[in-house]
């Protein structure tokens, strides 16, 4: 049984690092773990325990390491994902807990507060994350494609060597070639069709650059005419107050 296994190998652990544990302590320590997380993480996250504590061994040690091995990124690799997604020409491979904290931090976001959007991502997915381990929920990785095929090319093929999307996944989202080509070249080893001719693909790649091109300069004019509309708001402020201000020393006269 699982439980049997991952009881002995805390009872080594235990014995190995000076730690004083009771049976019931063990078992509870293995119910714990069990009860959110499968036998071979466990069993890895011990070994690394063995290998690297320099102290007693606790059950908070076990799940450091549990999290470590769950395949999340960090809160600042989750913000530099989510902020590909904000670019439109992106493909972005990312699961539930990033998108949940990109969506409370968009508005702060789009109101230009870059440093007041980071702060919120990265509070709104430290909690989901935390909730879920503590669940036992694993990450659910998913592609946001954009329109760029070159990047999603880019990004599914690492997606997919990083065991985050399958090969069917990719097959299916990948570009300019059918899905069902490309799961039988990757299952069979067959020779993939053949590409576009080298003038057609170089006409796609200008397009596709003037398209990038005009979108950089799209998001500068509104930039600028958002920052415009700010600083003209600012200084209507500022001609309110005076003139509020010159009324008050008009009626002490």
């Amino acid at each position: 049984m699982a439980i049997n296994d991952v009881v002995k190998a805390i009872t080594v652990t235990a014995e190995l690092t000076g730690a004083s544990l009771s049976g019931a302590a063990v078992a509870m320590m293995a119910s714990d773990l069990l009860s959110t997380h499968g036998e071979d993480s466990i069993l890895r996250a011990l070994t690394r325990c063995r290998k690297e504590l320099s102290r007693p061994l606790t059950a908070g040690a076990v799940f450091d390491r549990l999290a470590d091995d769950d395949g999340r990124p960090s809160s600042d690799e989750a913000w530099a994902i989510a902020l590909q997604a904000t670019d439109e020409a992106d493909t972005v491979v990312w699961n539930q807990e990033i998108q949940r904290a990109l969506s409370a931090a968009r508005p702060i976001l789009e109101v230009g507060d870059k440093v007041g959007a980071r702060m919120a991502f990265r509070e709104s997915y430290d909690r989901s994350v935390r909730l879920n381990r503590e669940s036992g929920v694993a990450p659910q990785w998913s592609a946001s494609l954009g329109w760029d095929q070159q990047r999603r090319t880019a990004a599914l093929e690492s997606a997919q060597s990083l065991g985050l999307l399958s090969g069917p996944q990719v097959a299916a989202l990948l570009p300019h070639i059918g899905a069902g080509a490309i799961g039988d070249a990757i299952f069979n080893g067959k020779a993939l069709p053949a590409p576009m001719p080298d003038d057609v693909s170089k006409r796609v790649r200008l397009l596709l650059e003037s398209m990038a091109d005009r979108s950089v300069a799209m998001e500068k004019e509104a930039a600028d005419r958002n920052q415009a509309e700010r600083d003209a708001l600012t200084k209507r402020k500022h001609e309110i107050a005076v003139q509020v201000e010159q009324a008050k020393r008009e009626r002490s006269a």
